[in-house]
């Protein structure tokens, strides 16, 4: 079964998609972007496609970051790197906006 869904997080929004079989998670995707000017920009997604789990960092570069070896089951790592998204959220965005424009804020 595949699930959707999405969280309000400040000046982002955080969009999630899990399959299940049996009750454990096989793949997901969680993504953190925030909307300027009528388009959403990506800012870190965590995944599990390409046959691998890694996450992008878009603030720093468009690089697959392996992180297979940091969790038990992708059911542990779909609950701590959505957690992870959350604190970390509003920061992100600063470091996205700073590298796109030279500092914090708008253009």
């Amino acid at each position: 079964m595949e699930r959707k869904f999405e969280v309000d997080a400040g000046e982002g929004q955080i969009d999630a998609r899990f399959k299940t079989v049996q009750g454990r998670i096989e793949s997901f995707a969680i993504q953190l972007s925030y909307e300027e000017a009528g388009h959403w920009v990506e800012i870190y997604r965590a995944d599990t496609d390409h046959g691998f789990l890694h996450e992008h960092r878009f603030w720093e570069s468009d690089e697959r970051i392996r992180l297979e070896e940091s969790f038990e089951d992708y059911n542990q790592a779909f609950n701590a790197l959505f957690q992870y998204i959350r604190e970390n959220a509003q920061e992100w965005i600063e470091k996205k906006r700073r590298k796109k424009y030279g500092r914090a804020g708008y253009g």
